[in-house]
C-alpha cells in the first residue's frame, strides 16, 4: 500500500472513530444524567474523551508524513507517539477523577431512576463499539500505526466496562445497596490501569524502546541468509521504522534480497554498512529522495 493510501485509510478510521464516540457520549450523558448513574456518566466522559483522542489522532496522522525541513530534519513521524502518550494520559487523569466521584457515590448514595428503555440504549451501545474494534483492527493490519493500534484496544476496553455499567444497572433496580458507585469504581479502577499501561508503552514507543520482537526477526533474516554475525541497530520515526546492519562484506543480490524482505515482512526500511561508505551514500540518496517527495521501497 502506496504511503497516500495508508494515510487515508489511518485518517478515515479516525475520523469513524470521532463521529461513533461523540454519538455514542451524547447518548451516555443523556441516560446518565436522566437515570442519576454516576456510572452511565462515567461511561459517556470516557466516550466524549475518546472523541477528543480520536481528534488528536486526525491531527498527529496529518502531520506526522510532513516533509522534513532544516529545523525538523527527521521529519515529524513522531508526531503519531506524541498525540499516544497524550491520549494515554488523559484516559488516565478521566479514570482518576471518576475512581474519586464514584467513591463518594458509594458513601453517600443517591436513587437510581431504572427505566428498560434506557437499558437497552445503553446495551445496544456495546456491538457499536465491537463493530469499531474489529474495523480498527483491519486498519491497523494494513497501516501498522501506534495511534490506531491504542485506538483499538480502547475500543474493546469500552465494550467490556459498558457491559460491566450495564450490569451494575440492571443490579441497582432490585437493590438498595450502591451498586451504581460499587462498579464506578471498578470502571474508573480498570480505566487508570490502563492509562498507565498505554502511557508507558507510548512513552517507550517515544524514546525508541528496544523492540525485542523486531531486532530477533531481522537477526533471525540474516541467519536465513549465512549472516549470523551482525550487528544490528534499530530506530523509528512515527509508522517509519529503519535498521542499520553492519556487517563485513556481503553479495549484491543477497543485499538486495534481504532490503526486500525486511520491508515487506518486518515493515523495515534496511540499511547495510560493509564499511566501506556506502551507508553514507545510502542515506544521502535516501534524503535526497525525501525531499522530492519520493519513499524508499514504496510498494502500490
Amino acid at each position: 500500500m502506496s504511503k497516500m493510501k495508508n494515510k487515508k485509510l489511518k485518517l478515515i478510521s479516525t475520523i469513524v472513530g470521532s463521529v461513533v464516540n461523540a454519538a455514542l457520549a451524547v447518548l451516555k450523558l443523556y441516560v446518565g444524567l436522566i437515570s442519576n448513574s454516576i456510572s452511565i456518566l462515567a461511561d459517556g466522559i470516557n466516550n466524549f474523551c475518546d472523541t477528543f483522542g480520536f481528534i488528536g489522532a486526525s491531527i498527529g496522522i496529518a502531520v506526522s508524513d510532513k516533509k522534513p525541513t532544516d529545523k525538523f530534519p527527521y521529519g515529524f513521524g513522531k508526531t503519531e507517539h506524541v498525540v499516544s502518550l497524550l491520549i494515554s494520559v488523559l484516559i488516565l487523569v478521566i479514570g482518576g477523577l471518576f475512581c474519586y466521584q464514584s467513591l463518594e457515590r458509594v458513601f453517600m448514595p443517591l436513587p437510581i431512576t431504572f427505566n428498560w428503555l434506557h437499558f437497552g440504549l445503553i446495551a445496544a451501545t456495546i456491538p457499536v463499539k465491537i463493530g469499531l474494534a474489529v474495523f480498527l483492527w483491519w486498519v491497523d493490519k494494513k497501516s501498522d500505526s501506534p495511534i490506531v493500534k491504542i485506538e483499538k484496544l480502547d475500543c474493546i476496553l469500552d465494550a467490556s466496562i459498558t457491559a460491566t455499567t450495564l450490569l451494575g444497572f440492571g443490579i441497582s433496580k432490585y437493590t438498595s445497596i450502591s451498586v451504581d458507585g460499587i462498579f464506578g469504581v471498578a470502571i474508573a479502577v480498570i480505566i487508570v490501569v490502563v492509562g498507565v499501561k498505554l502511557a508507558a508503552k507510548s512513552f517507550g514507543n517515544l524514546i525508541d524502546k528496544k523492540d525485542e520482537a523486531t531486532y530477533d526477526s531481522l537477526c533471525e533474516l540474516f541467519k536465513t541468509y549465512g549472516y549470523a554475525d551482525v550487528d544490528v541497530k534499530i530506530f523509528g520515526f512515527g509508522s517509519e521504522k529503519y535498521a542499520v546492519a553492519v556487517i563485513g562484506e556481503i553479495d549484491e543480490d543477497k543485499d538486495l534480497a534481504i532490503k526486500s524482505e525486511a520491508k515487506e515482512k518486518l515493515n523495515l526500511t534496511l540499511y547495510i554498512d560493509t564499511g566501506n561508505n556506502l551507508l553514507t551514500e545510502q542515506i544521502t540518496e535516501q534524503n535526497n529522495k525525501n525531499d522530492k517527495g519520493e519513499n524508499y521501497g514504496e510498494k502500490e
